[in-house]
Order: C-alpha cells, then structure tokens, then sequence
C-alpha cells in the first residue's frame, strides 16, 4: 500500500470507528445516572429525619416517589445536569400543602449531600444519601488510588472481530 494511501484509510477508519461507537464525552460533562433507591439523612432544626427516595430518570428529567414518617408519601419529579440534582414535591403537613425542594451533588464516591428547602425557606436543612440499590457500588478513593488513579476509567474499550469466510481476521496495522 502507497504512503498516500495510508493516509487517507487511517482517517476513513478512525471515522467510521467513531459512527459505529459514538465519541468518548469527558465525565465532567457527563450526567451522573441517580436512578434507583437512596436513604436519606436530614438534619434540620426540629431534629435528624430518615426518608427514601426511588428515583427514574429519562434525560435529564427525574420522576419517583417519597416516603418519610414526617412528611409522608408524596410523587416528585426534578431534574439532573452533571452532578447537580434538583428533586420537588408537595408535602401534605397538618392539612397544609408545603413545597418541599432538594438541592444537591453526587459526588465520584456515588454519595448525594445537599440542601433542603420547606415552604420556601420557612424551614432549612441539610441531607446526605446514599444509593440503597445493592448492585450500585461507585469506586472509592482509596480503591482507585490502589490502582494508580484519581478517577475511574471514563471510555469503554471495545475488541471487534472481523469474520470472512468462516475466517477470523485482524486488521493489519500497515
């Protein structure tokens, strides 16, 4: 194969690779997948309250359900962009509808923590969470540090085998 030749294959494939596989996007501008159960720790000046969240997410748009011993039930809905996590609902409090607004970050632990805000800001707090989905374990610090990394691997590595003719064939790297 000609020098000139080379050069217009290798471009032709690294295209086609891309169409076939999509662009590897930095995880900074990735939006974290909340989907899934989480407990929650909230702090407020009244005392600590244990609620739960189930969350599902299609885009950047989230719906679910809310289960507290304060607040009660209630459906909810938000949003995701990256890290940044918005989750409102309507709490039904002594016959009362007061809106009730999470704001918060995942951080590359997989752990929520954020604000909480009720009845637009009558009542403020804090929360952490954690995913109670046992499949879901995000690597820690202290793991990817064994390994020689600040942050889990961010592409996925892709092995294609060419068959022709009953054959398996590599491609050559000419």
């Amino acid at each position: 194969m000609s020098y000139n030749r080379i050069q217009l294959v290798r471009p032709l494939t690294m295209l086609a690779t891309t169409v076939l596989f999509g662009i590897a996007v930095p995880a900074s501008a990735q939006t974290v997948d909340v989907a899934g159960t989480w407990n929650l720790e909230v702090t407020t000046s009244p005392g600590v309250a244990t609620p739960s969240f189930t969350l599902e997410r299609e885009g950047e748009d989230l719906t679910g359900h809310y289960s507290s011993e304060v607040l009660g039930e209630a459906d909810l809905t938000g949003n995701v962009s990256g890290s940044e996590v918005t989750i409102s609902f309507t709490a039904s409090v002594q016959g009362q509808s007061v809106p009730v607004v999470y704001r918060g970050t995942v951080d590359e632990d997989g752990q929520m923590s954020g604000t909480i805000d009720l009845a637009g800001g009558a009542l403020t707090g804090t929360f952490t969470a954690s995913r109670s989905d046992p499949w879901y374990r995000a690597p820690s610090r202290t793991a990817l540090a064994s390994e020689g990394r600040d942050q889990p691997p961010r592409t996925l590595s892709w092995c294609v085998y060419l068959t022709i003719n009953d054959r398996l064939r590599f491609p050559s790297r000419s």
